[in-house]
């Protein structure tokens, strides 16, 4: 059974740096590795597919829309209902092994050779 991996993302296109080059390109060919996008654009309903708003309240910067979000992720979900979702986010928490360790492997897995990283 491949190591599979939906990535929610805004360019999916950005992808194929993991799926065609390297180890992972052949982890890909030997079917080691099964990786699928959803793109949150996707499921928007304006003709621009707009995906970003400014905050409440105002101030700098954009936020993403609640909508198309939730929705790519429920597509995900659909996709596979036992995946585990893990949010990348810069202002979360660093991994630390123990971590990385539960995260990585349920029973019959080799938990030591996966490394997750979030942003800080």
């Amino acid at each position: 059974m491949p190591f599979s991996v939906t990535l929610v993302t805004l360019f999916p296109e950005m992808a194929k740096a993991i799926t065609d080059f390297g180890v992972t390109r052949r982890a890909v060919e030997n079917g080691q590795l099964q990786l699928e996008t959803v793109n949150p654009r996707d499921f928007t309903e304006d003709r621009h597919r707009t995906v970003d708003d400014r905050p409440f309240g105002g101030g700098p910067g954009m936020v993403m829309k609640v909508e198309p979000l939730a929705k790519a992720l429920q597509a995900a979900r659909a996709a596979n209902p036992a995946a585990t979702v893990i949010y990348l986010s810069p202002s979360g928490a660093a991994a630390d092994p123990g971590e990385s360790r539960s995260a990585g492997g349920g029973a019959g897995t080799d938990s030591a050779r996966r490394s997750l990283r979030r942003g800080r």
